[in-house]
């Protein structure tokens, strides 16, 4: 019913690509919401990585807000609970704790029971969101993202099927950079990694290569926000490509160039 996720659009002309998407469902609810809930809401919605899971401090909030402490939580009590008018929660409110047990900041996962969809996903002290996934030094993304194909409508794209191969494509993917929830991805990341798992699909690439592929590059790479379903499909023979198997074949090479010598 309420679609709030942050996602990202490749452009070379904007700096900042993050953007929450809210879907035209949410119109009959916004009388709901109270000055302050919107606020909060806004705000987590804004720092919530691409699963919908959010975790600012009480006190960024208030920054970014300019509300009190008070009303902050006040604000998040009431998202988090099932009214007349909102039959669902809007937040779901999780504590988190470093690994020696201390407590740190609060996790909030919006939309937990659907108005839509939601995810979760686990996160350690000193975390940054995702933002701005690019390669930087490593290899820098200027294509433009594949989009639908001409006769083909974005809107028309829907969850996939059990069977789906695609589908088998992108968890295989997932369970690698997502391993919490694998099977827990959105709509707006089904439709952005859609063309690309059809790609894959159409070329006869597995599931277990998909799984070797994304392993073997976030080795490579040694960053799993560097590592999206676009860039694994870019850099495919690299991705596949196992360190091992190709210093084997470099020496080979070298050895066979010392004998002509």
């Amino acid at each position: 019913m309420i679609g709030m996720f942050k996602g990202s659009h490749v452009t070379q002309q904007r700096s900042n690509k993050g953007f929450v998407v809210l879907y035209h469902e949410l119109l009959p609810f916004l009388k709901t919401f109270t000055g302050s809930e919107w606020l909060v809401l806004t705000v987590l919605a804004l720092r919530a990585d691409e699963t919908g899971y959010s975790y600012p401090s009480v006190s960024l909030i208030c920054d970014d807000t300019g509300l009190s402490e008070r009303i902050v939580r006040q604000a998040i009590k009431t998202l988090s609970m099932v009214t007349v008018e909102r039959p669902k929660p809007v937040l779901s409110v999780e504590e988190r704790h470093v690994e020696s047990g201390r407590r740190t900041t609060n996790g909030y996962v919006i939309l937990p029971d659907g108005f839509g969809e939601g995810a979760k996903t686990a996160r350690e002290e000193g975390a940054k969101n995702a933002g701005v996934i690019t390669l930087k030094n490593i290899h820098k993304e200027v294509d433009t993202p594949i989009v639908p194909t001409k006769g083909t409508k974005r809107d028309s794209i829907k969850m996939p099927v059990d069977d789906d191969p695609s589908k088998a494509l992108f968890i295989a993917y997932r369970s690698v950079i997502h391993p919490a929830h694998a099977t827990a991805f959105l709509l707006g990341e089904w439709r952005g990694a859609h063309h690309v798992l059809r790609s894959m699909q159409g070329a006869g690439i597995t599931p277990e290569q998909v799984t070797f592929a994304t392993k073997n590059l976030l080795k490579k790479w040694g960053k799993p926000n560097l590592v999206t379903i676009n860039s694994l499909w870019k850099h495919w023979t690299t991705a596949i490509t196992d360190d091992v198997q190709q210093n084997t074949i470099s020496n080979a090479i070298s050895m066979v160039d010392k004998l002509w010598d």
